[in-house]
């Protein structure tokens, strides 16, 4: 069964409301609430975009999470492949929340690879140098 969004608008003693829902079969969903102006919506709608937005950033960290569950449990995680997803990530606060959630066996082995394969002259090994802690084998 398909969602179809759509634009619903209503008189109200002369002015005109509007608002957008989505609609599944019989059932129907208003995503915002009623907007008399054009910056009511434009509001309306920048807030439903900060709210997906978030939503999106957490179903990729769920997806990421799995995912390394599922390698871990298989053992297919290793300092090559871990060193590899950390570089390719979007952000450094994405690539230190993925590093410090792996178990503490994995980190410092990933570490010890970093720290004594990859360029500590360019790129992000003299990042993760500069926050790797030793001690807890996390990166701060």
């Amino acid at each position: 069964m398909s969602s179809e969004f759509f634009v619903d608008v209503h008189e109200d003693g002369g002015s005109a409301r509007a608002r957008i829902g989505i609609r599944q079969g019989d059932s129907t969903c208003f995503m915002i609430p009623l907007c008399a102006t054009e910056e009511e919506l434009a509001a309306a709608m920048d807030e439903l975009q900060a709210h997906l937005s978030r939503l999106h950033d957490e179903a990729v960290q769920e997806l990421r999470a799995r995912k390394q569950q599922e390698a871990e449990a298989s053992g297919s995680l290793d300092p090559i492949s871990i060193w590899s997803t950390m570089k390719n990530m979007e952000s450094r606060e994405d690539m230190f929340n993925y590093f410090n959630s792996l178990e503490e066996p994995l980190r410092r082995d990933a570490a010890e690879y970093i720290l004594t394969q990859v360029s500590m002259f360019k790129g992000l090994g003299p990042l993760f140098a500069s926050h790797y802690n030793a001690q807890s084998a996390h990166l701060e």
